[in-house]
C-alpha cells in the first residue's frame, strides 16, 4: 500500500471553499473525484490510495505527470504516466522519474515556442515548431500533429528533424472574421498512438486582409505575421496571395508610395533639354559622312 496523506491536524479547522473562490478545469474536477474514490481511510485517521495506477493514468502528458500532487507518478515515453516505471516501462526505453516534490520538467518532451504560433489562413502551409527531445527513441516513433481549431481536431503526419517538428502542410480556414479578429486554437504532438502527447502551445490563425484596411495600417502589422501590401490587388496580404505580382508586394516598407510604377523623369530647364530623335539621327548621319569623306581624302 502507498501512504498518501499523514495524520490530520486536530487543531486545524477545515475550510470550506466555494465555487466562487476557486476555478477548476473539468479534467481537474474529474481527477479529484477519481482520487477521492481511490483512497481508504483507517482507524488512525491516515489515508492510503487503493489504486495508484488509476490515479497516475489520469495524467496524459509528461508535465502533469511529474508534478502529480497525491502520488509520485513517473513518466515513460512508451506507456505514458505510471505508478511504477521500473516495472512498466520497457527496458529499452529511457523513463523519466520525477517525484511530486521535485517538479522538474526539463526532461519532458515538450514543444517550445515564444508566444502563440502564427498560421495564415487560406494558404497551404507547413507548420513547424521547436521541440525538446530528451530521448532519441522518439525519433523512431510515428509522429502526429494535432491541431484543434473551433472544436475541430485535425491530425497531420509529422516528422522530427533535429530540434524541429515539421507537420505536413495544411490549409486552415476561418469564416466570418470581423476587422481585427483572429481565430485561436492549439497544437500538440503525439507519438506511437492516441497518447502520450506533448504539452499544448497556443495557435493563432489570421488573415492579413482583416488586420489592415490600407497600406499604412498594413505596414504597422508586426513582421512576424508576414503581411505586406500587394499593389496589384490593393490589399494587405501575405506574399503567397500576391501571385505573379510578387515583385509589387512589399513587407514593412518605410513608406507606402506606389510600388512598381515607373519613376517619372526629372523636369529639365529649356536650355538643358535633350535633342529629339530626328536631330540625333541627323547629327549621327553627318558624322558618318564626314568620316567616310576623310577616308577617301587619305587614299
Amino acid at each position: 500500500m502507498y501512504e498518501v496523506i499523514t495524520k490530520k491536524h486536530p487543531t486545524r479547522k477545515s475550510k470550506i471553499v466555494s465555487e466562487s473562490n476557486i476555478h477548476l478545469r473539468p479534467e481537474d474536477v474529474s481527477r479529484i473525484k477519481a482520487f477521492l474514490q481511490s483512497i481508504d481511510r483507517y482507524d488512525d485517521d491516515s489515508t492510503r490510495m487503493k489504486d495508484p495506477s488509476r490515479y497516475c493514468r489520469s495524467f496524459h502528458n509528461c508535465h502533469e505527470c511529474v508534478k502529480s500532487m497525491w502520488f509520485p507518478c513517473g513518466w515513460c515515453h512508451e506507456t505514458g504516466c505510471t505508478e511504477n516505471t521500473e516495472k512498466k516501462c520497457p527496458s529499452n526505453i529511457k523513463d523519466i522519474k520525477r517525484s511530486n516534490t521535485t517538479e522538474e520538467k526539463n526532461t519532458c518532451p515538450q514543444l517550445v515556442h515564444n508566444g502563440p504560433l502564427l498560421v495564415p489562413a487560406g494558404v497551404r502551409k507547413n507548420v513547424e515548431v521547436k521541440i525538446l527531445v530528451p530521448d532519441p527513441i522518439l525519433y523512431e516513433k510515428e509522429i502526429v500533429c494535432l491541431i484543434k481549431l473551433k472544436q475541430k481536431i485535425t491530425h497531420l503526419k509529422g516528422l522530427i528533424v533535429g530540434d524541429q517538428v515539421y507537420c505536413f502542410d495544411i490549409m486552415l480556414r476561418v469564416d466570418h472574421l470581423e476587422f481585427g479578429d483572429t481565430e485561436t486554437g492549439t497544437l500538440k504532438v503525439i507519438w506511437g498512438g492516441a497518447q502520450p502527447y506533448s504539452n499544448e502551445i497556443p495557435l493563432i490563425v489570421y488573415t492579413c486582409e482583416t488586420l489592415a484596411v490600407d497600406c499604412d495600417s498594413c505596414r504597422g502589422i508586426p513582421a512576424t505575421y508576414g503581411c505586406g501590401w500587394c499593389d496589384a490587388t490593393k490589399t494587405c496580404t501575405i506574399a503567397d496571395k500576391c501571385g505573379s505580382e510578387l515583385m509589387k508586394w512589399t513587407l514593412n516598407r518605410l513608406t507606402c508610395e506606389p510600388y512598381g510604377l515607373p519613376v517619372p523623369a526629372p523636369i529639365r530647364k529649356a536650355e538643358d533639354q535633350l535633342p529629339d530623335q530626328k536631330t540625333v539621327w541627323k547629327q549621327l548621319e553627318a558624322k558618318l559622312t564626314n568620316a567616310v569623306q576623310k577616308g577617301k581624302d587619305v587614299q
